[in-house]
């Protein structure tokens, strides 16, 4: 009776054993996959954000009729370019964040209506990393200096 009794509590400690080790392996999984994969959403998520605050920030810039670099660095960063078309100003933007495996970006059109004022619309459109300014903008770091000169 005493082998039996002391089986049974071997075989019921050896089983709760069994059952910490493999709730404390799903804790592993969780934490290196979903918390971290989270923390990384997040960042993409943070991005999307910033990109869709850019259009708020660049039509205040422009609403006094003029826009800097250092207003455009502020709104979106420093990797950017900007091209005069026929009645606006196209601002294409690279926002990137830099994941476990590799960088995930984002690559924004912001088209700014002419004349620049009060009445200045600014529109935002994704478009796709391989077009022309975002494949340069997201290969390389572009610094533009932080200067009060005027975009146009």
């Amino acid at each position: 009776m005493r082998k039996t009794t002391s089986r049974a509590l071997i075989l019921s400690v050896g089983l709760v054993l069994v059952v910490a080790l493999a709730m404390f392996g799903m804790f592993l999984w969780w934490l290196t996959v979903e918390w971290l994969g989270g923390g990384e959403r997040a960042e993409v998520n943070n991005m999307s954000l910033r990109s869709t605050a850019a259009s708020e920030d660049l039509k205040a810039a422009a609403e006094d009729g003029e826009l800097t670099v250092r207003e455009v660095n502020k709104a979106v960063g420093f990797r950017w370019a900007v091209e005069r078309m026929h009645g606006s100003l196209d601002v294409v933007a690279y926002f990137s964040v830099e994941a476990v495996k590799e960088e995930t970006g984002l690559c924004i059109l912001y088209k700014i209506n002419l004349p620049l004022g009060p009445a200045t619309s600014v529109t935002r459109t994704e478009l796709p990393k391989e077009r022309g300014n975002c494949r340069e903008l997201s290969m390389k770091y572009v610094r533009s200096p932080d200067s009060d000169a005027s975009v146009l």
